[in-house]
């Protein structure tokens, strides 16, 4: 497609299609989305439906799987910039889909950076925006019921203006993620909010800079099989792509860890290009990756682009119940072993801490603290 921007998408289970929601510059600049549908590394692209016809922008999409709608947030400038949202249902026959008229998220809000994420455990949907009417960065839970979205409280992830807002959500841990960039000074920053323990609330960790240099454009993504959020960005600094992970460590309030960010293309490699986006395709449990391009010069937009990639991650298939124990000594093929099963006290091993439980690390090693899966020696 041709000069399209300001987009997003999201991945519908039901139908297994990914729909992305932009802004259509060829078309009055009218909230328009495609449904796409993925078959190995080929991709296939519907027909534009159009879902508002006025200017929109600053558009984030959603899949609720309890009801299994799309909503696409946005801001309306036919209605003076407000925080409005549709609700489709995407074809499971073809690339096509259905919307509602479009509605405010709230009479009083005005929107930027609408990203949002959907909870299945509560099967709530969480929206994040930057409201230039109040001066700071909120996050809401939404309900869906069919077609009709409830809006809850807002409560603040950060304290004055958030741009590029990206969401994911980590069920394994139960908390919000929320990349963007700092207004004040362009770092990339992201926030875990973990949910309260009557869910009806998030509690926010310290807010943490992967990115000291000018960053503007970001997405995040949780991968189920790595049980961790991806972060992709552009690092306006240098011109590179560049990826990582993060994890938490669980709290109430989340502490993040992000070890060093590797380069998916070069300054060299994608010069002119900007926006990434990540969506993950659930049934190849890869990322579609998503990015613009423009021209030597700069000033037009030629093309959205889309890869595959399928990132790295440990597997192993010990668990509590098929470790069974370390062998006593060095053994050959066919010969009689001797094992010192779980809770022993290991004579065989050198380099241990006396009296202390030892847990099998995913490398084979021992060590006093737990890894995941965590499985006592």
């Amino acid at each position: 497609d041709t000069e399209r921007y300001n987009f997003s998408c999201c991945y519908d289970t039901n139908a297994n299609k990914i729909v992305i929601a932009y802004r259509d510059v060829n078309n009055s600049n009218k909230g328009t989305c495609r449904v796409l549908s993925l078959s190995g590394t080929t991709i296939t692209n519907g027909s534009p439906i159009v879902f508002n016809n006025a200017n929109t922008f600053q558009i984030g999409t959603v899949f609720d799987s309890s009801q299994n709608k799309v909503v696409i947030f946005f801001a309306d400038a036919g209605d003076s910039d407000a925080s409005t949202y549709v609700v489709g249902t995407v074809s499971t026959s073809s690339n096509t889909a259905t919307f509602t008229s479009s509605t405010n998220v709230n009479g009083s809000d005005r929107g930027e950076g609408h990203s949002a994420v959907f909870d299945p455990a509560a099967n709530k949907i969480l929206l994040a925006y930057y409201d230039p009417g109040q001066g700071d960065s909120y996050v809401r839970k939404c309900s869906l019921s069919g077609n009709t979205l409830t809006i809850g409280s807002r409560e603040t992830f950060h304290n004055g203006r958030a741009n590029y807002i990206r969401t994911a959500w980590h069920p394994a841990n139960n908390e919000l993620y929320s990349a963007y960039s700092d207004n004040s000074g362009n770092n990339g920053k992201i926030v875990a909010m973990s949910m309260t323990a009557t869910g009806t609330g998030l509690q926010r960790g310290n807010n943490k800079t992967f990115e000291n240099s000018s960053m503007y454009y970001s997405d995040i993504a949780y991968h189920p099989l790595a049980k961790r959020i991806d972060l992709v960005y552009e690092d306006d600094g240098t011109g590179a792509f560049k990826y990582t992970s993060v994890t938490s460590n669980t709290a109430a309030a989340p502490t993040l860890t992000i070890p060093s960010e590797v380069c998916i293309m070069t300054s060299g490699s994608c010069i002119n290009t900007e926006r990434p986006f990540i969506v993950l395709h659930e049934q190849t449990n890869k990322f579609v990756f998503f990015y613009r391009h423009k021209q030597a010069n700069g000033t037009a937009y030629l093309k959205t682009h889309a890869s595959v990639y399928q990132p790295g991650y440990d597997v192993t298939n010990l668990t509590t119940e098929n470790f069974i124990g370390i062998s006593d000594a060095a053994y050959s093929d066919g010969q009689t072993a001797t094992i010192q099963v779980v809770g022993s006290v290991d004579d065989a091993q050198s380099g241990l801490t006396i009296g202390k439980t030892h847990y099998i690390q995913k490398d084979g090693s021992l060590a006093t603290t737990a890894d995941t899966p965590s499985v006592a020696a």
